[in-house]
């Protein structure tokens, strides 16, 4: 493909002239042209030229180079996306001084060595010097470059087996050379404190355990099962060691002689490498990382047959039953056909093998300094709850790289104004598992990478690596801390408007930007367990991004920000929200608004729990008014229960709140009103000892405390009743 600054057609006359055609292509022409053997006239194309078109279609004088911008035109995005797949790009006589959309693309993919400019032998020296921070830079001209190519093609010889050029995919084949082991403390260091990844970090030992990271004992499902099972789904929480488990089954793979296709990123030629995969005649494995963002993949998979695939997805474990329904509606499978691997905790052998390697190597932080590894696997079953990302950060906190890092960060934050928002952005990116790129990054906040990383190094070596991919294994737990701990909350919202707002305009250019929105609304993301944002601030969130027009009819935002209304006591709001959801169900054909009515019944038991504080004389209307609000409650969150791709965890977490408003009311209430209660609870906690014994059930250790309290109420109820 080419691309082209020039108004002219002098590339696709010089095609000709050998015998190869190239459609022009300006960026108002229709996107569902052809996308090969095309010539994009990025800045307007001369025949197209009249007085209608001069100034709409012609860009020639700087007001017009500096007011439009590119970055909303398809044909854009899709030269961006080609550049950062592509193995190599080629610039032929382009300055970089105008069209600062071009210059920032080629920025976010400079890291990657395939940049190589092409100038004239008159370059001036501060300009080459300039060029040379983004890409290798011949001063040989035109003539120079066809001269080059003639010398090559004079020794080039084509290989015998032609090879695919894997863009979106890292294709890993049988290793015919065993990994060398010179892994030193400092290669263990950065893997623990900074997710540093270096192949012989997984080298066994003699008794076949991981001599530096644990040799995770479900790797063994999949390396058994592989030929027999079509998918395997693998989740944990955040940090727990998803990204290292599938580079420990790539490395067991390749030493059977098996063909893995790694999903790295979504190119703009995904669709042939996917049939290139599917046509492969041996069964390969294809890992296919957070792959709730990559459903369209999957599509393809399906539609091109995918007889001899095997897939590992992973992902977190939020709506994880779900997500499984989903797969197998894609890829037309039985319940069967699928098995879900969970990574949430280490065994205790796993911890025990841990603090082996621990004490092998010489990383036991000075707290645990003089324990024996037993004490040491004791406090990593229990202090860390056998979590690889609880483990990792008691070491990175434990650590002289924690100081480090966090005064870097706030060095960013507090003192480099245009990088503040790059750095925040990248780790939000990181920590709620967007999917955005570096060239999204870069675009949302006109950021010259190059440039920026000229200004702060250090923040670089620690977001990104070379090339387009974010960091991941320190991301999820370093990052986090970052995010929460360090970074003002205010600084926060207002990079995630940003980000939203940006989403919201390129949604209609790629489909991964409407989960990239859905993600950025997820409540989750602002209060989990001890990672919490401030409630006034994460409302104030969702005020500023209810106008944007993937939110406007979108019921889960609505949802969504019911759950920030009620963290700040705002039931009004809630409930019109609430309102809103509902509405927007109705008009999407064939909608169930389960989770709609789960949370409305969590809203009305908030705010009567709500209202009743502090009150201790209560009048009949007042315990009417308790008692409808439990039944009416009780009633909305079992209307649609049964749906498949209800999130039963989240009502029966919802279920736990309803005991503690009837404490609020029991000694006021009458025999007929305890029975009910008795009758109304003991319906629910039926539905939830059968959903405990599910698998899905069985890894929320929560539920068993919820089950304890509605037993524990139905028998205080049954005693107020006998008396």
């Amino acid at each position: 493909r080419i691309y082209t600054t020039n108004y002219d057609r002098v590339a696709e006359t010089a095609a000709s002239l050998v015998g190869k055609s190239y459609k022009t292509i300006s960026l108002d022409d229709n996107f569902d042209e052809c996308k090969n053997n095309i010539c994009v006239h990025i800045n307007g194309v001369i025949d197209d030229l009249n007085e209608k078109t001069l100034n709409s279609r012609f860009k020639l004088t700087n007001r017009s180079y500096n007011s439009e911008t590119l970055s909303d035109n398809p044909w854009f995005d899709f030269m961006s996306r080609n550049c950062q797949a592509a193995k190599a790009v080629f610039i032929v006589g382009f300055s970089m001084k105008f069209d600062l959309d071009i210059r920032r693309m080629i920025s976010s993919v400079a890291g990657n060595d395939t940049i190589v400019f092409i100038t004239g032998s008159s370059i001036d020296e501060i300009e080459k010097e300039n060029l040379e921070n983004y890409g290798n830079v011949y001063s040989i001209g035109v003539e120079g470059l066809a001269t080059k190519i003639e010398e090559v093609k004079k020794i080039y010889v084509k290989s015998a087996s032609v090879e695919y050029n894997f863009t979106s995919f890292i294709r890993y084949g049988n290793r015919d050379v065993t990994v060398k082991d010179d892994t030193t403390l400092t290669d263990i260091l950065n893997f623990y404190y900074q997710g540093k990844i270096k192949e012989s970090i997984f080298t066994k030992n003699s008794l076949g355990y991981g001599k530096y990271v644990v040799f995770r004992r479900q790797l063994h499902t999949i390396l058994n099962r592989w030929k027999n099972i079509r998918v395997f789904i693998v989740t944990s929480y955040l940090g727990n060691g998803k990204t290292v488990f599938c580079h420990e089954l790539i490395e067991e793979l390749r030493g059977r002689d098996v063909d893995i296709f790694y999903l790295t990123n979504d190119s703009i030629d995904i669709e042939d490498e996917v049939e290139t995969i599917c046509s492969q005649k041996k069964r390969c494995v294809v890992i296919i990382d957070d792959f709730y963002k990559h459903y369209d993949t999957l599509n393809e998979f399906n539609s091109y047959g995918y007889q001899e695939v095997t897939f590992v997805l992973t992902g977190r474990i939020i709506k994880e039953e779900s997500n499984i329904r989903k797969i197998r509606k894609i890829l037309n499978l039985q319940i069967n056909d699928i098995e879900t691997i969970s990574l949430n905790k280490l065994s205790q052998d796993e911890c025990d093998n841990l603090a082996l390697s621990m004490k092998n190597e010489h990383f036991i932080p000075d707290i645990l300094s003089k324990s024996d590894a037993k004490s040491l696997s004791n406090y990593l079953q229990n202090e860390c709850n056998g979590r690889i990302a609880d483990i990792a950060l008691f070491l990175f906190e434990s650590s002289a790289i924690k100081t480090k890092l966090h005064s870097l960060y706030r060095s960013v934050i507090e003192n480099h104004e245009g990088l503040k928002e790059l750095a925040i952005s990248a780790i939000c990116n990181i920590v709620m598992s967007l999917g955005l790129s570096k060239f999204d990054i870069s675009s949302i906040y006109k950021i010259d990478f190059t440039v920026a990383k000229a200004n702060a190094p250090g923040i670089f070596d620690e977001l990104f690596e070379t090339g387009d991919n974010i960091i991941e294994l320190k991301s999820s737990i370093v990052a986090r801390e970052i995010l929460y701990r360090v970074i003002d909350n205010r600084d926060v919202i207002a990079t995630l408007i940003k980000i939203a707002e940006y989403a919201d305009k390129q949604r209609h250019l790629q489909k991964k930007f409407d989960e990239i929105l859905k993600a950025l609304v997820s409540h989750y993301n602002f209060s989990s367990g001890k990672y919490k944002f401030n409630s006034s601030y994460v409302k104030q969130f969702y005020e500023a991004v209810r106008n944007l027009e993937f939110y406007r009819k979108n019921p889960f935002f609505w949802e969504q920000f019911a759950l920030a209304c009620m963290d700040v006591d705002d039931f009004r709001t809630a409930h019109q929200c609430v309102k809103n959801a509902y509405d927007e169900a109705k008009q999407i054909h064939g909608f169930i608004p389960f989770q709609i009515c789960t949370i409305e019944a969590d809203l009305i038991i908030t705010e009567e729990s709500y209202k009743l504080l502090g009150q201790y004389d209560l009048d009949s209307e007042t315990i009417g008014e308790v008692n409808d609000v439990i039944r009416s409650a009780k009633k909305k969150l079992l209307l649609h229960y049964d749906h498949e791709e209800n999130n039963k965890g989240y009502v029966f977490t919802v279920s736990g709140k309803i005991p503690k408003l009837y404490d609020l009311v029991k000694i006021n209430y009458t025999n007929r009103e305890h029975s009910i209660y008795i009758q109304d609870m003991t319906e629910l906690k039926g539905k939830l000892e059968l959903y405990i014994t599910s698998d899905e059930g069985k890894k929320n250790f929560e539920l068993i405390d919820i089950k304890k309290m509605l037993e524990q109420s139905i028998e205080e109820a049954k005693v107020y009743v006998r008396t």
